[in-house]
């Protein structure tokens, strides 16, 4: 790694960036699962499934504006903490039926999210372990696609949505997520390209990474202009 002292305060601002505009994405989401309840059941749906939905769309109305200010909360890092105490724990524990799911949703969702941003998001991960100087990023660290799946999760949970709910609305949920966390990154990396960090991208960096297990499917190694992250001057600070 490069002997010049980590600039932290750059690292910490794009992550701040990043965090502020998944955090906007976050009244879209309640607007979306309010439209697909009030356009559900589907015609000839059985009573039962009638009776779910109804009950959903109930429970929906008094909580989504909770879940909101809890995911949002939990994202910043200001809620009920997504790494210990709650059903999302990863403290070293038994974990019943219930924990298995949820971390199990959880995961599926962070591979959900992490998809459509991967170049985006290689490159971010990349200058901010240039700016701080360590070889990988904490596993804990709020721009880790996990980061937002466990608070969107955990807030579903502490609101006491349950998983059957999740499975009504996830379709809806996960592209406008995915959408809001890709534009993050790359938002994120524009900024840190107009403070002139890493505007050449050395891929073999994460190749190297990549043959050490941290990132399947990296790209050919070659030096690449870091074209991605341009952006229209005067992006958001």
């Amino acid at each position: 790694m490069s002997d010049a002292t980590p600039n932290t305060a750059h690292a910490q601002q794009a992550r701040r960036l990043l965090l502020r505009h998944v955090l906007k994405a976050l009244p879209e989401v309640v607007k979306d699962v309010t439209t697909l309840l009030d356009k559900l059941p589907e015609p000839g749906e059985s009573s039962d499934k009638v009776q779910l939905t109804e009950t959903l769309r109930r429970t929906w109305l008094t909580q989504a504006l909770p879940w909101q200010r809890a995911a949002g909360q939990r994202l910043l890092g200001q809620g009920a903490s997504t790494t210990s105490g709650s059903p999302l724990s990863s403290e070293l524990r038994l974990l019943d039926e219930e924990d298995v799911e949820l971390q199990i949703l959880a995961g599926r969702l962070a591979q959900t999210l992490a998809a459509p941003a991967q170049d985006e998001f290689n490159d971010l991960r990349l200058r901010l372990q240039h700016l701080e100087q360590i070889d990988e990023l904490p596993s804990n660290d709020t721009v880790l696609p996990v980061h937002l799946a466990q608070a969107v999760l955990g807030a579903w949970t502490e609101v006491e949505l349950t998983r059957d709910d999740w499975h009504h609305v996830h379709a809806v949920v996960e592209p406008r997520l995915s959408n809001a966390f890709n534009e993050a990154c790359h938002l994120a990396n524009a900024w840190l390209l107009q403070q002139g960090v890493l505007p050449h991208i050395d891929l073999r960096a994460l190749v190297r990474r990549g043959r050490d297990g941290a990132l399947p499917g990296s790209p050919t190694p070659q030096e690449a202009p870091a074209t991605r992250g341009a952006a229209p001057a005067g992006a958001p600070v």
